[in-house]
C-alpha cells in the first residue's frame, strides 16, 4: 500500500466525524492516514481490515517459525 493511494484526514475531521472515517476505510478498503499539525498520528482502518493484518502477520509468523526449525533440523542432520 503506497502512501499516495491512501486517504489523509485531519485530526479535527476525525474528530467531527469518527464514524465516517471508518466508513471510509471500510469503503476504500484501505487505510486512512490522521495527520495533526501535517504530521502522522495515526491510522483507522475497519475492525475487519485489522482483524486479517492480524491473520496475515500470524501466518508468517508461522511461517517464520517453520523455516527457523527446518534450518535447526538441518544444522543437526536431522533432515
Amino acid at each position: 500500500m503506497k502512501i499516495l493511494d491512501t486517504p489523509i484526514r485531519s485530526i479535527s475531521e476525525l474528530k467531527k466525524a469518527p464514524i465516517d472515517i471508518i466508513e471510509e476505510a471500510k469503503a476504500t478498503e484501505t487505510s486512512v492516514y490522521i495527520l495533526n499539525h501535517n504530521k502522522g498520528v495515526g491510522v483507522i482502518l475497519s475492525s475487519e481490515q485489522y482483524e486479517n493484518l492480524l491473520l496475515e502477520k500470524l501466518k508468517l509468523e508461522e511461517g517464520l517459525l517453520d523455516l527457523e526449525v527446518a534450518v535447526l533440523l538441518k544444522s543437526q542432520g536431522r533432515i
